[in-house]
């Protein structure tokens, strides 16, 4: 099977750094054409770098990536391992295009979902704080409007959770197809039940501002899983065709939370910002997906290999799939 025709991220730093390409969800596009250049995406060294940087400890730090970046003294760490210093000849240059491009809006998204341990385990600590905040919420206020509450939404952050979990566990299972099969059909659910919390919340006089985010991040965690669920199956054009109705239903959701509402409901234009930044994002890497469906479609790459490949790739933390 052939390799992958992944590229390095610092072959297009300069023009990152001069703004003539930018990063609009998990692709990188021309600024002065609109073409994309290609698609990011996670490799198994990011493992590696997680796991020297932090100590093992990546659960307790909010952001890995971050503290990945926090300077020479931390990435001497990662520089004792003398077989990654052969691969990694300028490390502060490589976590420097990182930097520049902005990578870690993008971890949670596209495929990179359970493509590496890092990264799932860092989901997964994200899904445990979703679900914390969601407790902290229903304590806060004296009650949930009745048709939030109904649709159970801490226990379906619970089920999110398990499914990962699974998919964390495919290397060492007997028949990983049928996992991956079950465990798609559980996020599709997931999804659907977490849209129609937000929808439900916006529509409420009073919104908080914990809850919404918290859901919002749910969302982004369960369309990201499903993608890479759909492509390790080899069923890119299913992919293709749940990511947009996922960029949809998003798209939807933001014309019913306009910047003059959000700061109504939320009663303070500091949260109004904050939850608005964070729905653009998810808005952009989710109408990303879908093009990296048809990239693996035009050029005939088989889902599986692609992840496979992209776990076993150890020259960068993260690559780009030009197109």
């Amino acid at each position: 099977m052939t390799s992958i025709p992944f590229h390095l991220l610092a072959s297009h730093e300069a023009r990152v750094a001069a703004g003539e390409v930018v990063r609009y969800g998990a692709i990188l596009k021309d600024v002065g054409t609109g073409k994309i250049i290609g698609h990011v995406q996670e490799t198994g060294l990011f493992d590696a770098v997680a796991s020297k940087v932090i100590g093992g400890g990546a659960m307790a730090v909010a952001n890995p990536v971050t503290a990945a970046m926090g300077g020479a003294g931390q990435l001497a760490a990662v520089a004792q391992n003398s077989k990654m210093i052969g691969q990694l000849s300028n490390l502060t240059e490589m976590m420097g295009s990182l930097k520049t491009l902005n990578i870690v809006g993008t971890l949670a998204s596209v495929a990179g979902v359970g493509v590496t341990v890092a990264s799932t385990a860092m989901i997964l600590h994200r899904i445990k704080g979703i679900d914390r905040a969601l407790q902290d919420v229903a304590q806060r206020m004296d009650r949930l409007p009745d048709q939030i509450r109904e649709l159970e939404l801490e226990k379906t952050l619970r089920k999110t959770e398990t499914q990962l979990e699974r998919l964390q566990e495919l290397p060492l299972r007997q028949k990983p197809t049928q996992v991956v099969e079950n465990v798609e059909k559980e996020l599709h659910e997931s999804f659907n039940t977490l849209h129609e919390g937000v929808h439900r919340l916006i529509l409420s006089v009073e919104v908080d501002e914990g809850l919404l985010r918290s859901l919002l991040a749910g969302l982004a965690i369960c369309g990201a899983a499903q993608t890479k669920s759909l492509i390790w199956l080899n069923e890119k054009e299913a992919a293709q065709k749940r990511a947009e109705l996922q960029a949809a239903k998003l798209l939807s959701l933001s014309a019913e939370m306009p910047m003059d509402r959000l700061q109504t409901s939320l009663g303070n234009d500091e949260c109004a910002q904050r939850v608005h930044r964070e729905l653009v994002e998810l808005r952009s890497v989710s109408a990303s997906r879908p093009l990296l469906c048809e990239r693996l479609i035009n050029a005939d790459i088989d889902g599986r290999h692609y992840l496979e490949e992209a776990l076993e790739r150890d020259d960068a933390p993260v690559l780009l799939l030009p197109v």
